[in-house]
């Protein structure tokens, strides 16, 4: 019994030529649109080469513009910080009251030479920046000035302490001290009350995160959508603008855009095809083998 025929060499070359063809033919299909569509192969950076009209009335959410109105509405959010630490504001008090006891102690120490009372003073931990100045003027007031910038010193730290001052702001605070002391003080002792009471002014009132992140996922989440339309034959990009991120988009969602293609969707879209040309092939052999050999019958 006589086994199938043998083919000669160029009965396998024309099969071969013949599932390459297919093979790219089918791949050009899948890659490329059959029928024209309207669509151009634009993207963002590129010139229109022509003005882009809207085929219809559309109206759609734009993410792009929402991403960018939340991301503005996210910054607007003023950072969130604690109430106004009362106990640490009396805590302060009580710390300036204890300092102005060693310094009424120093002033009253008339033994000590000049010099070693300056030392003394600026021992302290909150003095140890005093301007030498200050220092001479604080032990150079009489007694009754000396208790008129004790008695201010303590209303304008509980004062400012009590508005609360906030983590990173304690400068600002701080500036704020000369318009808080009374006018009724004279210059000399305005001048050691504001020395002194700028440096008893901490931060009671501390940023929260927690608070803060909170506020924004709430501006985030409050932000409505932006919603872009186009009238039936608007301009969506004219002849020779560049078309940027929003463009783009208007583009894709009126259909009106191609994408690239890019080696990788050519070369998937091509073993696609060629596992079809193959799967063809063997059912061919198996069901209808003269077709694969039969150049009529191929064509």
């Amino acid at each position: 019994m006589n086994g199938p025929p043998k083919r000669g060499w160029w009965a396998w070359t024309r099969l071969t030529l013949l599932a390459v063809a297919l093979t790219a033919l089918s791949t050009f299909f899948l890659v490329f649109p059959l029928l024209p569509s309207g669509r151009i192969v634009l993207g963002e950076g590129d010139v229109a080469p022509w003005d882009i009209r809207a085929p219809r009335s559309v109206a759609y959410e734009s993410a792009l513009l929402t991403q960018e109105q939340r991301r503005r509405a996210v910054a607007a959010v003023e950072p969130v910080y604690t109430a106004p630490d009362g106990d640490l504001a009396r805590e302060q008090l009580r710390r300036a009251q204890r300092v102005l006891d060693y310094l009424g102690s120093v002033r009253a120490d008339t033994i000590a030479s000049p010099s070693q009372r300056r030392a003394w003073v600026l021992a302290v931990t909150e003095l140890n920046d005093l301007p030498v100045g200050v220092v001479d003027g604080l032990l150079a007031l009489s007694d009754e000035s000396w208790s008129r910038v004790q008695l201010e010193l303590l209303d304008v730290v509980g004062e400012t302490m009590a508005r609360g001052v906030r983590e990173g702001a304690v400068d600002e605070a701080r500036q704020q001290v000369p318009a808080l002391v009374g006018l009724d003080l004279s210059m000399e002792e305005a001048d050691v009350t504001v020395a002194l009471a700028q440096r008893f002014i901490i931060p009671n009132s501390f940023y929260d995160e927690a608070a803060t992140q909170a506020a924004r996922d709430r501006a985030w989440e409050e932000t409505p959508s932006v919603v872009r339309t186009f009238a039936a034959n608007e301009v969506i990009v004219r002849e020779g603008q560049r078309i940027g991120p929003e463009e783009e988009e208007s583009l894709r969602e009126l259909g009106l855009l191609y994408p690239r293609t890019h080696w990788i969707d050519l070369l998937g879209r091509g073993a696609l095809a060629a596992v079809g040309v193959f799967l063809l092939g063997g059912f061919l052999a198996r069901f209808q083998a003269s077709v694969l050999w039969e150049w009529r019958k191929q064509l």
